[in-house]
């Protein structure tokens, strides 16, 4: 059995659904993970849970487990920045300070290895008014500590979808996976399964590619790409790099709880699209590849519930049973 893993974790967007999570997550009737500090500000969870305490006597139960945990069982590092809890349920300027201050300080506490990191959902606008191009979480944390392109990764159990690129044009895909990132990810990819099903590389399922193009590119017809990559797939089998394809995407998901480890998808919605589908509520996202590995739910703010008691935990409570294992 593998033994625990310490966590850093930091709620989001004070407006969207991130404080509910945490404090659901954090206030359940069993803690879900040892080990666990949470970056906050304190200002925004007494608000938070006090408006939540009054959904129902379920809540105002898990509002005071969590109240009770808080600086004892689960630790607490307050923020230089106040979130401010008069926004709810929509974006807003005055609150990125705080959000920013949060994810920098869980990073700094990551970024030896010692601790992974937690992440509840936070707006991209967050992130492009530090003028990141196509932003999010896993590119602000590649700025912040650099390093090779890192791997985003959906872990929804029996399915498993990392992603070759991420926020690009799709006309632009083909011309950023090479084979060198081909290797990578498979790489990456490998490795975290090892760990997380405590198996080694001699299992039988492999990775599998899938197909850029219609059908595999009908072999050469329609395009002569994935006859390349059908060619990369061997040389890293040569090399004992437990990988197949490229297998046809529109028969290859089915399939691939079953017969494959994890799936290398080429472009964000060809990958999103089926993970969604087979497990919105528990599917985490995962960045790998980079000094800090984090975790988080997979879906965003949800503003049209925040601060409502409708939100559920299960994929935020995942990110952190992974992120501990």
């Amino acid at each position: 059995m593998a033994s625990a893993h310490k966590v850093t974790l930091v709620a989001g967007d004070p407006a969207g659904i991130g404080p509910e999570l945490t404090i659901r997550l954090l206030g359940a009737e069993r803690l879900p993970a040892a080990g666990v500090t949470l970056v906050s500000d304190a200002g925004m969870l007494h608000a938070a849970g006090k408006a939540l305490a009054g959904v129902s006597p379920e809540m105002e139960r898990t509002v005071a487990r969590f109240r009770g945990r808080l600086g004892r069982e689960v630790g607490f590092v307050q923020t230089a920045s106040r979130a401010d809890v008069r926004v709810r349920g929509a974006w807003s300027d005055r609150n990125r300070d705080f959000v920013i201050e949060a994810l920098k300080t869980g990073v700094r506490r990551c970024v030896s290895g010692r601790e992974r990191l937690v992440t509840g959902p936070s707006d991209k606008r967050a992130f492009l008014g530090l003028g990141l191009k196509a932003a999010g979480h896993t590119e602000f944390l590649q700025a912040e500590v650099g390093g090779d392109e890192p791997l985003m990764l959906f872990d929804a159990g029996r399915l498993r979808v990392a992603i070759l690129t991420r926020h690009i044009p799709l006309s632009e895909v083909s011309g950023h996976v090479t084979f060198a990132r081909l290797r990578r990810s498979a790489m990456l990819a490998r490795a975290y399964v090892d760990r997380v099903e405590e198996a080694g590389w001699e299992q039988e399922r492999p990775i599998v590619v899938a197909a850029l193009d219609p059908h595999c590119g009908e072999w050469g017809a329609i395009s002569r790409m994935d006859l390349g990559v059908a060619g990369w797939v061997r040389r890293l089998g040569s090399r004992g790099v437990p990988v197949t394809g490229p297998v046809s995407g529109d028969a290859l998901f089915a399939r691939a709880r079953l017969e494959h480890a994890a799936v290398l998808s080429w472009y964000h919605d060809q990958g999103m699209i089926p993970i969604k589908m087979a497990a919105f509520g528990k599917a985490v996202n995962v960045t790998l590849g980079l000094s800090v590995e984090r975790y988080s739910p997979a879906h965003g703010v949800a503003y049209d519930i925040a601060w409502k008691g409708a939100a559920e935990a299960g994929s935020f409570r995942r990110a952190l049973l992974l992120a501990s294992k």
